[in-house]
């Protein structure tokens, strides 16, 4: 099958079309590299366009010069090219605009190689960021004496290394398409060319020195006026220039007063006439009887007026006179610009011109200084571009990292917090199953067996806690004091794990409840079980309960769980109790779930008899391990 060949016209066409699919839908201002490449496309460079939007660097280098020169230097603008001019050399602000220009065009060689031609001048703001970075310190820099050097070899090999990265060269160009744009200005240029343009037209208008000042001025410029006059009339040739300046002026007299048809009265000085218009006004006599032709008069007036005026103009005699006389006439000019000026100072108009200007040079200045803060800051964004690129890609990886660490961190406490609840869980149990008993050896079929049976005496002094007001956190201490040997002479008291406890816990089981042991809200929901089953081994080896242990428990913290609880669990282990307890004792216990509470039991205990009392035992306090 033969390829199709890639014409202008197709290239055109699959331009147009990605720059549709990118920009049909998007109603945000577009990105810079779909900007530029309509700007191409429209202008016919469809290649150029395509490599665009395939993320090729676009920019020239005539782009990058333009938009660096025209952002980073405050210089006028050429007259021909319309263009700034590059900053003046020796300056701090032409020192910054050559370092960026440097970087920029190498990054712009980079981006062009693919990230495989690597100046030399990418590499300074890496090192300075990698020598700040606790994971690249030490890798680049070497201390001797407390003087730190850069180990050249290791920190080129990272940096160079780095900038290979495709997703460092996907930074750098998006950074370098955003800041390098050609249509990129910085945000207080317009302002700070507004404020000097009205800076200057005001000061056309307005008069800011002093009556003296402007007086002072005026004087010397007399003096000077004075002098330059001195100059001139000192010449050898000025006496000759001067007549025929009068003649000249006297020439054109009479030529305006023919023009008019009507004749001068007067001319020259002190009512004189020059000779030579004298012999003019001679031929005219006739004239004014009508004989004489007037044009052709005017014509001789011309011509002489004419070779005159040259003579002053070019004879080289006069060339100093001249000049001088120029000279002349700019400072009467001058004097009569300040005198005007002087008059207009003590003015209501003036005053308003004053504060306008001093309010626009106060603005100028700030935005001037906002501008320059801002052109350091572009520079040095340019500058810290290849910096930027790798501190997003190391980051982004420390990201990744942050977050799987994190994920199994939080994982970790998870699984530890499981463990701790299996282990709390275990040790209840076993204190559980240890409270009231005793261990017991019995055979059976001929072996002999350990096995755990209710204890009378353990259960009995167990009892004697929880009857107490306070029953419940005593019955705690004397869990803990089961578990460890307590050293009170010291403080805090000094706490040591028996390894041969009678609950059979191990040190990382207690040492899981030991505190919790001490709070009476954990006692509360976790301790009264334990109770509860203490009460219920009890009764299994001692059948019932006298009248001082009935008024004991009523008025101990678990006295009244008995009924409550025992309500509760009623139905559902009633019928598991039939067969062990006789329709008597069920019948007193219904008595009791139908209204017969603690006051009837308080006083008709006896009628109640061990079966109701374990009963009660049974269903309040439960067997539940």
């Amino acid at each position: 099958m033969v390829e199709p060949q890639v014409t202008i016209e197709t290239a055109k066409n699959l331009a147009t079309g990605i720059v549709v699919e990118k920009t049909s839908s998007s109603k945000s201002p577009l990105p810079a590299d779909i900007e530029a490449a309509l700007t191409r496309l429209e202008a016919g460079r469809a290649e150029e366009s395509l490599k665009m939007l395939a993320g090729e660097v676009f920019y020239t280098k005539e782009d990058v010069v333009g938009v660096l020169r025209e952002n980073l230097s405050s210089e006028s603008r050429d007259t021909r090219t319309g263009q700034k001019k590059e900053p003046k050399p020796g300056t701090p602000e032409r020192a910054r605009y050559e370092e960026a220009l440097k970087t920029a065009e190498a990054l712009r060689v980079y981006l062009e190689s693919g990230g495989q031609n690597i100046p030399d001048e990418l590499l300074p703001s890496i090192y300075d960021y990698l020598s700040k970075s606790p994971l690249f310190r030490d890798l680049i820099l070497s201390e001797n004496n407390g003087v730190l050097t850069l180990k050249s070899n290791e920190a080129q090999a990272i940096a160079k290394t780095l900038l290979q990265q495709p997703e460092v060269r996907k930074a750098i160009l998006r950074l370098f398409t955003e800041r390098l744009d050609p249509k990129k200005t910085l945000e207080h240029e317009a302002r700070v060319r507004e404020l000097q343009a009205t800076l200057d037209a005001l000061k056309g208008q307005v008069v800011l020195e002093s009556e003296s000042e402007i007086a002072d001025k005026i004087n010397a410029e007399r003096a000077r006026l004075v002098q330059t006059k001195a100059d001139q009339a000192s010449d050898p040739h000025f006496d000759d220039y001067t007549t025929k300046k009068i003649l000249l002026s006297d020439i054109r007299r009479v030529i305006d007063g023919l023009e008019g048809n009507k004749l001068p009265l007067v001319f020259g000085r002190n009512n004189t006439l020059n000779p030579v218009v004298q012999d003019l006004l001679t031929r005219l006599g006739s004239q004014l009887q009508g004989q004489v032709d007037k044009g052709q008069v005017l014509a001789e007036l011309y011509k002489y007026q004419s070779n005159l005026e040259l003579t002053l103009q070019t004879d080289p005699n006069f060339k100093s006179i001249r000049k001088l006389e120029g000279e002349i006439s700019v400072l009467e000019s001058k004097i009569r610009s300040l005198e005007e000026r002087r008059d207009r100072i003590d003015t209501e108009d003036n005053r308003r011109l004053i504060a306008q200007y001093r309010q626009t040079e106060q603005q100028l200045q700030e935005a001037q200084a906002l501008l320059t803060a801002e052109r350091i800051k572009y520079a040095s964004e340019i500058i810290a571009i290849p910096a930027e690129a790798v501190k997003e890609f190391l980051d982004g990886a420390l990201d990744k990292a942050a977050k799987y660490y994190k994920e199994e961190a939080a994982k970790s406490a998870q699984e530890k917090e499981a463990e701790k609840q299996r282990l709390e869980q275990e040790a209840l149990r076993k204190i559980g199953e240890g409270l009231g008993t005793k261990k017991k050896k019995v055979k059976v079929n001929g072996i002999t067996t350990e096995v755990t049976v209710p204890d009378k005496k353990s259960a009995s002094e167990l009892m004697a806690l929880l009857m107490q007001p306070n029953g419940l956190v005593e019955f705690g201490k004397k869990i803990v004091a089961d578990l460890y040997y307590i050293n009170t002479s010291t403080s805090p008291p000094k706490y040591t794990f028996k390894t041969d406890n009678r609950y059979g816990l191990t040190q990382a089981e207690a040492d899981l409840i030991i505190n919790k042991l001490g709070s009476y809200d954990y006692l509360k929901t976790t301790g009264l079980p334990l109770a509860k089953a203490v009460m219920a081994n009890y009764f299994l080896v001692s059948g019932g309960l006298n009248q001082d242990m009935v008024y004991a428990l009523l008025n101990s913290e678990v006295g009244q769980s008995l009924i409550d609880d025992g309500k509760k669990l009623a139905k559902e282990k009633i019928d598991a109790l039939k067969g062990i307890f006789s329709d008597d004792v069920l019948k007193e216990f219904k008595e009791i779930k139908q209204g017969k509470g603690m006051e009837w039991l308080r006083d008709n205990w006896w009628k109640a008899g061990l079966g109701i009392a374990a009963l009660l035992i049974l269903l309040g306090l439960g067997l539940k391990r």
